[in-house]
């Protein structure tokens, strides 16, 4: 692009979030990101909404796994000279290594070599379904509820929600009735395949729930700051823009900065109702002042609002 943009004027062209979202459902290893400031020479004048793919190093199930291992091993002992090959390898890390953009199985000689460097564990990176597998056949419904809660909110921050469904399909009604936090989880997806109205009934229902049964102060924070960012929408559709923005803000307010992609939902929600209830300046600010944050982890968040 450096070389193409030397001799041609190129331009940076917006995605609309419907057509993103179009394309991350046909093509899974696609994920939202952002192109930063300065980007290609500096070719990029501002934060970009864009998608991303990750790059992945391929080997045929049939190599042998100490082959696999030992390449890994060459590139990881040597990454300083390494990265040096290519720009964006400097971006490399072998905790991204285990990314769950991955849509096909680690070879065997990764995962030892892996397992060994102590970033893969059984319980992540395409194996939490066949833990969660285990869990049920052992009967420990407490475990299957802890492994979901604990990476539901990863993979809406990857923007994963075929994942999440099948994680969620695996979970016993009668345990997923009984958790919060499950229960947030199914409202978020419900949104996300446009099923509004049985989201906002499960944002009843697990309310009803967390008054119930007391849960750590800051885990409590976290579920009323997701039901407060749903609960936005619902007075948004209703043409409700005060109710919409105090719900807004008070998302934002109790959704931790780790949880990208619920934090970017509430805070488009918050510029969408300011700009309902006619004050267009202030929804701008609240758009670019989050896209400028540096403390904000880059990712979900910024695609979020830069979306709107």
């Amino acid at each position: 692009m450096e070389i193409l943009s030397s001799s041609v004027v190129m331009k940076m062209l917006e995605i609309p979030s419907e057509c993103a979202e179009q394309i991350q459902s046909k093509y899974p290893l696609v994920y939202a990101s952002v192109c930063p400031r300065g980007y290609n020479g500096g070719m990029v004048e501002r934060d970009e909404p864009a998608l991303a793919a990750s790059t992945a190093l391929q080997a045929h199930a049939d190599v042998d796994a100490d082959v696999v291992y030992a390449a890994l091993e060459a590139i990881y002992d040597h990454f300083d000279e390494f990265s040096r090959l290519y720009a964006t390898l400097t971006e490399m890390s072998i905790e991204r290594a285990v990314s769950a953009h991955s849509i096909v199985p680690h070879h065997a000689g990764a995962v030892r070599f892996l397992k060994d460097r102590g970033v893969w564990t059984e319980e992540e990176h395409g194996l939490i379904e066949e833990a969660l597998k285990h869990a049920l056949m052992g009967g420990d419904a407490a475990a299957t509820a802890r492994l979901v809660a604990q990476n539901g909110d990863e993979a809406m921050n990857q923007e994963q929600w075929g994942r999440l469904d099948r994680w969620l399909t695996m979970v016993p009604v009668d345990i997923l009735e009984s958790d919060p936090r499950l229960l947030l989880l199914k409202a978020w997806l419900c949104d996300y395949h446009y099923q509004f109205t049985e989201g906002w009934r499960l944002v009843d229902q697990a309310e009803t729930l967390l008054s119930e049964m007391p849960q750590d102060a800051a885990v409590e924070l976290r579920l009323r700051g997701e039901m407060e960012a749903l609960r936005s929408k619902r007075h948004y559709f209703a043409a409700e823009a005060e109710r919409a923005v105090t719900s807004a803000k008070q998302a934002v307010a109790d959704i931790p900065l780790q949880s990208q992609s619920t934090r970017g939902y509430a805070m488009v929600l918050l510029a969408a109702s300011l700009q309902m209830a006619g004050d267009l300046d202030r929804a701008y600010s609240v758009l670019y002042e989050a896209l400028e944050d540096r403390s904000i982890p880059r990712g979900t968040f910024q695609g979020r609002c830069s979306s709107r």
